[in-house]
């Protein structure tokens, strides 16, 4: 079996936290480091604290790190973060199988105003490739992008447009560092803008995938040559319907008027609020964002005083999720703000309050609902 050889660790530690998205800070033996890291997608699920990470030693004068964050180990599994890594992986280990007549396979290929990653010379066809490395895989399920790529979402309307009009064939290739992915799905959580893209050129673009394996020595092999990609849940960020989260911080307690609620106590902490939208999802989740804005529901009220918000969007046809994901969330809360969010339902509320032990819980909580529930039929659940 061919392997390639990503990287040669020379460091392990344990990960710490992130000041930005090109450094991050690990425990190791020798005591704490700042690393480069070299894949700026979000990686939440990935580089959570106490996560084994595993380092390559970079010299270089110019360097500001010493060391380069090369992979973590996710439950078993180790996930290699070198996204530039993907090019190499796609060329060496798995075109030989898509390709096997090719010819030529030119790197770096220049048509327009556009580069290419490959441009692949077949007896009786052309193809420009695209290559994206994608690392964020649940429950069988890997999604990418992980965070917003407009360069992403730019390659695949130019391979649209270029294909349609017959100069070259077009195709977008998923290298998935996790073996376990059984298909891949476009982000429709975290990029609608790239799963539209992608949902109105398959007629004229091809979009393929594959997983590898690593091991702990930094040695990939290809696991699965070929991964379905599944662009039928993109229906849903075309739609802009589903559910979302939003994650409010009070850094001290304070004594609120809620809209018709009256007025009510909040200790400090961190609140979680379920809601939805059966369509414009996008704009009713940046309208939550907003400081000022008309006072309407309940949320707005509290929008107004927190010190920090975030919100997790989970798009869906499914019209069922509210309603189930404010149970979940109760489930794993630490108490609630009775009636708070729920005029137009059955449930007790809509905003819960999390202890510390309730915040670890709430990402594999989202993730579950992202990469499982929300890409289910309401009556197909398993």
């Amino acid at each position: 079996m061919n392997k390639i050889q990503l990287f040669r660790p020379s460091l392990r530690g344990e990960f710490l936290h992130r000041p930005n998205r090109f450094t991050i800070i690990a425990r190791t033996e020798s005591g704490e480091i700042r690393a480069h890291c070299p894949n700026p997608g979000r990686m939440r699920e990935l580089l959570v604290p106490g996560r084994e990470c595993f380092f390559e030693h970079h010299a270089g004068k110019n360097r500001k790190t010493a060391y380069s964050l090369a992979a973590v180990n996710y439950n078993g599994t180790i996930v290699p973060l070198f996204s530039a890594g993907a090019n190499r992986i796609a060329r060496e280990l798995i075109m030989p199988g898509l390709f096997p007549e090719a010819y030529e396979i030119r790197p770096e290929f220049t048509f327009g105003q556009s580069r290419f990653d490959f441009l692949i010379r077949s007896p009786g066809c052309e193809t420009l490739v695209e290559v994206k490395s994608c690392s964020l895989v649940e429950e069988g399920i890997a999604m990418f992008p992980d965070a917003p790529t407009i360069r992403g979402t730019r390659h695949v309307r130019e391979l649209a447009s270029i294909a349609a009009a017959g100069t070259y064939a077009a195709l977008v290739l998923f290298v998935i560092a996790n073996p376990s992915a059984r298909k891949l799905v476009p982000g429709i959580h975290t990029d609608p803008a790239f799963s539209i893209a992608v949902l109105e050129s398959r007629g004229v673009v091809e979009f393929r995938a594959a997983s590898i394996d690593c091991s702990v020595r930094g040695e990939a092999v290809l696991a699965k040559p070929e991964i379905p990609v599944d662009t039928g849940p993109c229906t849903a960020a075309k739609e802009d319907s589903g559910v979302y989260l939003l994650s409010l911080r009070l850094d001290y307690p304070r004594t609120l008027e809620i809209g018709a609620l009256g007025k009510l106590k909040f200790e400090k902490g961190t609140y979680v609020y379920a809601g939805s939208a059966l369509k414009n999802l996008e704009k009713r989740t940046a309208r939550h964002l907003r400081r000022r804005k008309r006072l309407h529901w309940h949320i707005d009220y509290l929008v107004k005083e927190a010190d920090y918000l975030e919100v997790f969007p989970v798009r869906s046809t499914r019209t069922d999720l509210e309603c189930r994901l404010a149970r979940d969330v109760a489930q794993i809360a630490e108490s609630s703000i009775t009636g708070f969010g729920c005029s137009d339902c059955r449930c007790p509320s809509h905003l819960y309050r999390l202890d510390a032990e309730g915040e670890k819980s709430l990402l594999p909580l989202l993730l579950h609902y992202r990469h499982s529930l929300a890409l289910e039929k309401e009556n197909d659940e398993h």
